[in-house]
């Protein structure tokens, strides 16, 4: 149950960092979207990877197995490294070095590999 937790914190810290940028793509003014998204990169969205960042318990972010969580992260900072979101930082998660961490660690896994080879 414990790890079942675990997993379900970092999923909804995940969530935490994602929705309000999400919630963004609905304003038509684009000054204020750049506005509203600079506010989260300045407040929110490093409040929520800093709570993410204590709570990496290893290799992946419940330990040594990964788990939804991983990939959850995984999915998240490369949506920020990606640079399609406008007014988005492309480093803004590189100094949350354990979080680099598990999105290199589940980058590197040989299924994630071909799955994003197929799909480039």
């Amino acid at each position: 149950l414990q790890a079942a937790l675990k997993v379900d914190e970092f999923c909804n810290g995940v969530d935490d960092v994602m929705s309000p940028v999400s919630a963004t793509f609905a304003e038509k003014d684009e000054d204020k979207k750049l506005a509203i998204r600079k506010m989260l990169t300045e407040t929110t969205i490093p409040r929520y990877l800093s709570a993410l960042e204590k709570l990496v318990a290893g290799k992946f972010t419940t330990g040594d197995a990964v788990t939804i969580a991983d990939l959850r992260v995984y999915c998240m900072v490369g949506s920020v490294k990606s640079g399609v979101i406008d007014g988005i930082p492309t480093d803004l998660t590189d100094s949350y070095t354990k979080l680099s961490s598990v999105y290199e660690a589940v980058g590197n896994i040989p299924q994630v590999k071909a799955w994003n080879e197929a799909h480039a």
